[in-house]
């Protein structure tokens, strides 16, 4: 059955229309805080593929820091959740997978879990049965552990909000 994943309204209204085509690559990067809230740090629409086009890009460098503070600072933050339109990529020093926990502990998050979340089909995969995919893993992971995480991906699917974010 995979990951249940509550509807969080904050972060399910902004994202719940990508399971398809959704018109080139999207990231919406949340951070969960204390009291539980799902504050966004970053939104990335671009066309195409490749790195320029991803969440290493310049501008999601250049506006972390001011949205971590904006969100309480470091102290406040419980984790990240990255929903993107294709999984972020694992296969390159360059990709999101060893970029972006990089991004995160510079801008003072050295030691953070992280979950991405992917909205495409991921069916269309000779290997994969699955529709959304997620891992998880954490900012202070070497790159043997992203890999290893990448790796263990599973199935995810939204369920009822409760009013609670674990």
């Amino acid at each position: 059955m995979g990951f249940a994943r509550l509807k969080m309204p904050a972060i399910f209204h902004a994202v719940s229309n990508w399971h398809g085509p959704a018109g080139g690559i999207h990231h919406l990067v949340h951070a969960i805080t204390r009291p539980l809230a799902a504050i966004p740090l970053v939104y990335v629409h671009a066309f195409g593929d490749g790195g320029g086009n991803h969440s290493t890009t310049d501008y999601w460098r250049g506006i972390v820091a001011v949205a971590v503070a904006r969100a309480g600072g470091p102290k406040a933050i419980l984790r990240v959740e990255i929903d993107s339109t294709p999984m972020p990529g694992g296969g390159r020093l360059d990709g999101c997978l060893l970029q972006v926990p990089r991004l995160l502990r510079r801008v003072g998050l050295p030691e953070l879990p992280l979950r991405f979340f992917s909205h495409r089909d991921h069916r269309q995969r000779a290997a994969s049965r699955t529709q959304n995919c997620y891992y998880s893993c954490n900012t202070s992971d070497d790159l043997a552990g992203l890999i290893h995480a990448f790796g263990r991906q599973r199935e995810w699917h939204w369920v009822t909000w409760a009013g609670q974010y674990p």
